[in-house]
């Protein structure tokens, strides 16, 4: 019998295929299922500009040369914001995740730093805008956050309209045995490629019928 060439056969698999129905899915419970639509964000994420390392917050113009040295006028951890204001010449030191201080617009990372009490020394010029995640990078409040289609990916909503799992009966084509929990003999041969697929299914969310 000759073979049918893959996309001949991909089109006859898929010739009956009909769009699973829809069901509505906890966040935590969603992981590899497919959206049904778009999700629009309920929220800016990131909702400010965050650091992307640790290091200083700075103002680009301040380090386009190096070495230079600033005063440091605060700590900016994340989910502590910063109260004051970077101006000419200072730093607040910062670490992954931090809000950017109101003033800045860089983040020089600490291995090209050299801090000495509140003067930090910047070893390594460093370019404005770098190390920075900007307000909204991820989705923006009310903007399409995730594509109908698509595997969920980020935290937009508590509850997602999703695809229902499908189902998919697993049939061997191999005269070798499914290993199971019985002895086998020396020259019983293992069908693994059985338990790879099966394997596949359960990453992809398909269940085993019946």
């Amino acid at each position: 019998m000759a073979l049918m060439a893959v996309a001949d056969a991909l089109q006859r698999v898929l010739a009956d295929a009909r769009p699973l129905p829809a069901e509505t899915v906890a966040l935590d419970e969603a992981l590899g299922r497919v959206l049904t639509d778009d999700v629009i964000a309920l929220r800016t994420q990131p909702p400010a500009a965050l650091s992307a390392m640790d290091g200083y917050a700075v103002r680009g113009g301040d380090v386009a040369q190096a070495p230079v040295t600033l005063k440091v006028i605060g700590e900016v951890a994340a989910g502590h914001p910063f109260a004051g204001k970077v101006g000419p010449g200072e730093a607040a030191r910062i670490f992954t995740g931090g809000v950017m201080p109101a003033g800045s617009d860089t983040v020089v990372i600490q291995e090209f730093t050299t801090q000495n009490a509140d003067r930090v020394t910047i070893q390594k010029a460093t370019a404005a805008g770098r190390n920075v995640r900007a307000a909204g990078m991820r989705y923006k409040l009310v903007c399409r956050a995730e594509r109908r289609g698509a595997g969920v990916e980020c935290m937009v909503r508590p509850e997602l309209l999703l695809a229902s799992d499908p189902l998919a009966n697993l049939e061997g084509t191999s005269s070798s045995p499914v290993p199971s929990t019985a002895t086998f003999g020396r020259r019983c041969t293992l069908r693994c490629g059985w338990f790879m697929a099966a394997a596949s299914m359960r990453s992809r969310s398909v269940r085993r019928w019946p």
